[in-house]
């Protein structure tokens, strides 16, 4: 589903690709995200807390997948947020369809690069 931006190849290190390391950090993360869902039983906690508990978990997932593409740009975080950006945009206009693509891309793109950059800011206080 995620692929290289055109923008961002010659930016590459040698020996390393993007693609393979977001699928070992989805792959580490998606089974605790999993995890969280399936463990939340309603009768002993809150949606509060569970909306917590996802939003920390979120936060981690997106925290060490920015960190770990970094490592590979040469430009580190300017080419993360285009790498992220193209991706998001092409997601949601693969979900959406051509006709709605392009208009809901625009204003969804920013939406969730937002959210991320709030996340990886929260992440980053957290390890410091």
């Amino acid at each position: 589903m995620l692929f290289l931006p055109d923008a961002v190849k010659p930016n590459i290190y040698e020996g390393f690709d993007p693609l393979l390391v977001s699928g070992e950090v989805v792959d580490t993360h998606f089974t605790r995200l999993i995890d969280i869902v399936l463990d939340f039983d309603e009768n002993t906690r809150t949606d509060a807390e569970f909306i917590e508990e996802m939003k920390g978990a979120l936060k981690y997932f997106l925290g060490e997948w920015i960190d770990e593409l970094q490592d590979g740009f040469q430009n580190g975080m300017s080419d993360v947020v285009i790498f992220l950006r193209e991706n998001i945009l092409n997601i949601i206009k693969e979900s959406t369809g051509p006709e709605m693509g392009m208009m809901i891309g625009m204003l969804g793109t920013d939406t969730v690069m937002n959210m991320i950059t709030k996340s990886y800011s929260s992440y980053r206080e957290k390890k410091e």
